[in-house]
């Protein structure tokens, strides 16, 4: 007679951030033990301060979240789930993105959707400043970059 396992409820896994820059955070958790029943596993990332859920299907255990904005704080808890249930939620992590810093100048550029021609091209130092030579009726592509 074969020796028959049954898959159990999952084990919460232990969450961590390995990176995070101006708007991502890279984050990764557990994989379960080598002797865990690992059909219909999927993990459930939850952004705490934004209310976000992402589903990430077993064997990934890593997330990169690409939504995040600078001067923000973000709190994030895992989960691992399969046919069983689901694990209790993980270690809550914390990821404090830094300010962007703000340009002293910017170049804006202002190009004519049908004839490709540049209509403006300027750097521009002033909170407002008018982008001029436009024409009514007429789209434009525009571009505005920091000056470094």
């Amino acid at each position: 007679m074969r020796n028959k396992k049954t898959q159990q409820k999952p084990v919460a896994p232990v969450l961590s951030v390995v990176s995070a820059d101006e708007t991502t955070a890279k984050l990764e958790w557990t994989l379960p033990s080598g002797s865990a029943l690992t059909d219909g596993y999927y993990y459930r990332l939850k952004n705490l301060t934004n209310g976000q859920v992402f589903d990430i299907q077993y064997p990934d255990s890593t997330y990169i979240d690409t939504t995040l904005a600078g001067g923000q704080r973000f709190e994030y808890q895992v989960q691992a789930v399969n046919h069983v249930g689901e694990s209790e939620w993980s270690n809550t992590v914390r990821v404090t993105i830094s300010p962007v810093e703000s340009a002293t100048s910017y170049r804006i550029v202002a190009q004519n959707n049908t004839t490709q021609q540049e209509v403006f091209n300027s750097v521009v130092n002033d909170t407002f400043s008018p982008v001029t030579s436009l024409g009514p009726g007429t789209l434009y592509d525009t571009l505005a970059m920091r000056k470094t």
